[in-house]
């Protein structure tokens, strides 16, 4: 049998929004020259280094399967919607508003002007436009590893600023579909040029470019300077990989980093305990299912998978 738990999705999302809020306020661990840090104020500059629980693989928006990958995508690109803080409505990011068709099956979205990639070696930071949403949904809908925009047959460009979304079939999840890192928007000309190598030289739309990646280590990022949205105040974002629980507490003692993910058993008490550090914790949205594994054992056997769900 397979158990899939996504309850981390929600730790994630908690993440990004951390990031965010820390990153409009400015980093406290290492401040530049230009910083104007006063009490209760924002500040500008400086850098703040999260600990993930996990190793990156890939950043190729069709090729990730890791929920930390996803986490440090989405510093560096972002997607036609997005969740509000509270998870209870998709609001607009790349997208500015949107309307279906009586039928369910057409999606037709209006996409924000001005916003610009980070430069790359195969563009110079150039606008993006709707071709670059066909592009980037197209592939996620034929190549995507996790199937993160099934039941999409095609999408249509209609002008520089509007593309239509269509469907096979009706579909309610498709505007959270559109949320998954999956379905980040790329420049085509970035994919094309580095080939299986866009991963370690990842070129997006978000307030984070990519300036390193030390494999199995940690990923550098620095401030995207033409970022559409409001724009960070830090400097630098390092994201470090410590999977060990033990050493990811140990860093956030001792001022390694700023920020420890996925904080478990004897470890939360020994930050509830340090009176330099505090334990957030949020309640997670859940979904947990059981399915029966249809390539070996048993269950292999229709008749027999037929047999347990009648019985």
């Amino acid at each position: 049998m397979k158990k899939i738990n996504v309850k981390k999705s929600f730790l994630l999302f908690f993440l990004t929004l951390m990031i965010a809020v820390l990153a409009a306020c400015g980093g406290n661990t290492e401040k530049n020259d230009s910083s104007d840090e006063k009490d209760g104020e924002v500040t500008s500059g400086g850098s703040l280094n999260v600990g993930l629980s996990a190793n990156a693989k890939t950043f190729d928006p069709i090729k990730y399967t890791g929920v930390y990958e996803s986490q440090v995508m989405r510093q560096m690109g972002d997607t036609l919607v997005v969740y509000n803080k509270d998870l209870s409505d998709i609001i607009p990011s790349l997208a500015t508003e949107w309307k279906v068709s009586d039928d369910m099956l057409v999606y037709t979205f209006q996409l924000r002007e001005g916003v610009k990639f980070q430069k790359g070696q195969y563009q110079d930071g150039r606008e993006m436009t709707a071709e670059d949403v066909k592009y980037s949904l197209e592939r996620s809908a034929k190549e995507s590893a996790m199937n993160r925009l099934s039941g999409v047959t095609e999408v249509k460009v209609l002008s520089d600023y509007e593309v239509e979304i269509h469907l096979a079939t009706p579909n309610a999840a498709l505007l959270a579909m559109l949320t998954d890192a999956g379905n980040i928007i790329i420049p085509k000309e970035e994919i094309e040029g580095w080939g299986d190598k866009f991963s370690e030289h990842f070129v997006g739309t978000g307030p984070f470019q990519l300036t390193e990646w030390k494999k199995d280590q940690e990923v550098k990022l620095a401030r995207h300077e033409n970022y559409w949205g409001d724009k960070p105040n830090l400097d630098h974002l390092t994201m470090k990989f410590i999977s060990d629980q033990n050493m990811m507490t140990n860093a956030l003692r001792s001022g390694d980093i700023d920020i420890a993910m996925d904080v478990k058993g004897q470890n939360r008490e020994i930050i509830n305990q340090d009176s330099n550090l505090e334990l957030l914790t949020n309640p997670g949205l859940s979904i947990v299912y059981l399915d029966l594994n249809n390539k070996v054992g048993p269950t292999a056997d229709k008749r027999v998978r037929e047999a347990i769900y009648m019985a």
